[in-house]
C-alpha cells in the first residue's frame, strides 16, 4: 500500500512540506477522558485526576453481568433440585410430572441466554452485545426460577 501523503505547513519554517497522514494519526497523543460523553449540544471537560475513568476493556462490565448471571442460576439449579426433592417426598396428583417440570425447569434460562445472544449477534454483528444479551437473558429468568421456587407463607 502507498503512503498517503498530505502537504502541512512547518510550524517553524512555514514551508509546506509533505507529510505521511497515518504517522500524524500514530504519533498524535490521545485524548482526554471527557466527563459527558456524546450528549449532544453539551461542552466536554476534562476528568479531574481522582475520578475513575472506568475499565479499559468494554469486556469487563460485561464479564461482570455474565458472571452474576452464572451465580444465580447456579442457586436456581440448586433450588429447583431441592423443590424437585421435596416434592418427590409428598403425596399428590400427578407428582411425576411436578417433579420432572421442576427438575428441569433451570434448562429455561439457558434457553433463553442462546436464543437472545444469536438473535442479537444476527441483527447486531457485535460479539460484545450478544455476550451482554446472553448474560441477561440468564440473570433474570434464574431470578424468577428463584422467587418461583422459594417457600410461600400458607
Amino acid at each position: 500500500m502507498g503512503s498517503k501523503r498530505e502537504h502541512a505547513r512547518n510550524p517553524f519554517t512555514g514551508t509546506a512540506q509533505a507529510v505521511d497522514s497515518r504517522r500524524l494519526r500514530r504519533d498524535r497523543p490521545r485524548q482526554q477522558p471527557t466527563a459527558e460523553r456524546s450528549v449532544q449540544g453539551s461542552v466536554s471537560r476534562p476528568l479531574s485526576p481522582d475520578v475513575y475513568p472506568g475499565p479499559r476493556s468494554k469486556w469487563i462490565p460485561r464479564l461482570i453481568w455474565l458472571a452474576g448471571g452464572l451465580a444465580t442460576w447456579l442457586v436456581s439449579w440448586a433450588g429447583a433440585s431441592l423443590t424437585a426433592a421435596a416434592i418427590a417426598t409428598l403425596p399428590q396428583p400427578n407428582q411425576q410430572l411436578w417433579v420432572t417440570l421442576v427438575t428441569w425447569s433451570p434448562i429455561l434460562p439457558v434457553v433463553a441466554a442462546i436464543a437472545a445472544a444469536a438473535i442479537v449477534f444476527i441483527v447486531q454483528r457485535d460479539r460484545i452485545l450478544a455476550v451482554l444479551a446472553a448474560a441477561h437473558s440468564l440473570l433474570w429468568p434464574s431470578m424468577g426460577l428463584i422467587f418461583l421456587w422459594l417457600p410461600k407463607p400458607s
